[in-house]
This record gives structure tokens, sequence and C-alpha cells, in this order.
């Protein structure tokens, strides 16, 4: 899959955004907006991509391979728990036609 990658210094930190860009595993909606398709996703960032000092980090890393991380989309889905059941339609019920205030 595709991404775009944009880096920014806030608070003397480095923020990366992924962007998803139009594919096979994303969904593009009629406001322009991407979204990932429903399933199961690895994130591994390339040791040797990025650098801090002059110096690579030692190893890949991935994210979404061990359960601690896992990283998944399904729609609906509002508690994690990778099916869309009455507990999600009830949390869905409970804010429909509500007011947000911020």
């Amino acid at each position: 899959m595709d991404l775009s990658l944009a880096t920014e210094i806030q608070n003397g930190k480095t923020v990366a955004t992924l962007t998803f860009l139009p594919g096979p595993a994303v969904v593009t909606h009629a406001t322009g907006l991407h979204s990932l398709q429903d399933g199961n996703y690895e994130l591994t960032v390339i040791a040797a991509e990025f650098m801090s000092g002059g110096l690579t980090m030692d190893d890949d890393v991935s994210f979404g391979d061990q359960a601690p991380d896992a990283f998944f989309r399904h729609f609906g889905d509002t508690d994690g728990d990778r099916d869309v059941d009455g507990q999600d339609y009830g949390r869905f019920g409970q804010r429909f036609l509500k007011r947000l205030d911020f």
C-alpha cells in the first residue's frame, strides 16, 4: 500500500503523519478522503530510512504483528472486538442525532 509521509517539529519532537494513498486497500470517499478497507494491517518502519544525529535505527520495527499493538480497521466496530453487533449499535443509538459541542 502506498503512503504519503509528512513530518514537522512540535515541541522539539518530530511528528510524522502518514496518509494512505488511493489503491486496492484504500477506499476513496466522495469527499476525497481516504479510508482503509476492513482488515488487519501491519506497519513496518525500515530502520535504514530513519536517522537521528546521523545515526540510523538498529533494527526494523513492526506494529500490528503482536496482540498488544494489533492494527486493524473494521467499520462500525466501536469497541475493537472485531465485529459489529448489538454493543456497537447501542453506542450508535445513544449518540444518533445528538448535538456535538466542540
